[in-house]
């Protein structure tokens, strides 16, 4: 009884466009795969087969950690429906053989009645699903091809708590403004409860992005066991002035949602020396919306020294956004 009310809710859950797509019969394990993580790619239509240069590329396409160029934190939180919430913090960090990478994902669905087989209530329980991710990611000596892989171990916790192991595979190819991105998600063991198996959501995404000189556009084709749907969105560096940060606005779209009216992503950004925080607001029809928000942080190359504040300075390489010398470093 209580497989059948944590059903219901991933159900909810999985209507709205972070989870990407909703819950089919025989595949309701994992559900907190679905949600990837991170405010801007939310603001973005959860659009990220393309996101390379911090550690949120975990959750995305390993690919992407190949791009980082200095150790990158972020942590994020999400409030879902009801009283369901979910929180995600990874980090990463290049070394000498690639760009080593963790993630940790958790999703609670709060407190819910247990029913009896008379479907009377004789308690309450707290489900929760949790992801443990370990990745890597390298690129090419001229920083035009990466390549990445992720294992993870899925734990789900109703009554007791089943596990499974999963893996990611990723490529991205970047050409002057332009890139493009592939990657298969979620492809593992089945999670198994007492005598009944569940499938994870394996996904495949394949994306495009340009990066132009204050505009960035976003698309991925996604193909999951339920069906295919699109996703993208439109990211606007604003003009600066004097002294003023970096600011981001974004928008998104996802095809794929049965909840009913628009579902559209609106969002922000902004940047201060190395430090980042994104908002994102996620329309999901008839359910109401959801809020993300993520801080983040790039730490200083080993051994760099700060630079004064100037047009040299460069302290987003590699981040999402543009280039860095259209941006200036602030020192206090």
């Amino acid at each position: 009884m209580k497989t059948r009310l944590l059903l219901s809710l991933t159900a909810a859950l999985c209507l709205q466009p972070p989870c990407a797509f909703a819950a089919a019969a025989g595949n309701t394990a994992g559900q907190v795969l679905k949600l990837g993580a991170g405010a801007r790619q939310a603001a973005l239509g959860d659009a990220g087969a393309t996101d390379a240069g911090d550690s949120q590329a975990v959750f995305w396409n390993p690919a992407g950690l190949g791009l980082a160029d200095r150790c990158s934190a972020a942590a994020g939180y999400s409030r879902l429906v009801d009283s369901s919430g979910y929180s995600s913090i990874s980090a990463a960090c290049p070394t000498r053989y690639g760009v080593f990478a963790g993630g940790l994902q958790y999703l609670s669905y709060g407190t819910l009645d247990s029913l009896d087989n008379t479907g009377g209530v004789d308690g309450e329980f707290s489900p929760s699903e949790r992801v443990v991710s370990a990745a890597w990611g390298l690129a090419s000596a001229d920083k035009t091809l990466l390549a990445g892989a992720a294992v993870k171990q899925v734990s789900v916790t109703i009554d007791n708590t089943a596990t499974a192991l999963a893996a990611d595979l990723g490529l991205i190819k970047r050409f002057s403004v332009f890139s493009l991105g592939a990657a298969l998600k979620n492809a593992g063991q089945k999670v198994k409860f007492n005598s009944a198996e569940e499938n994870l959501p394996r996904t495949i995404k394949a994306g495009a992005r340009a990066d132009l000189e204050r505009v960035s556009l976003i698309l991925d084709v996604n193909s999951a066991k339920d069906g295919a749907w699109l996703s993208g969105g439109a990211e606007f560096w604003l003009p600066r002035g004097g002294e003023d940060a970096p600011v981001a606005l974004r928008a998104g779209y996802t095809t794929r949602s049965d909840a009913g009216g628009l579902n559209f992503s609106l969002g922000c950004g902004i940047t201060e020396n190395s430090w980042g925080l994104d908002y994102a607001f996620v329309s999901s029809g008839d359910l109401g919306a959801m809020h993300h928000i993520t801080l983040s942080y790039l730490f200083d190359k080993p051994g760099a020294e700060k630079k004064k504040a100037g047009p040299k300075a460069k302290p987003f390489d590699g981040r999402p956004g543009p280039a860095s010398d259209k941006l200036l470093l602030l020192q206090d």
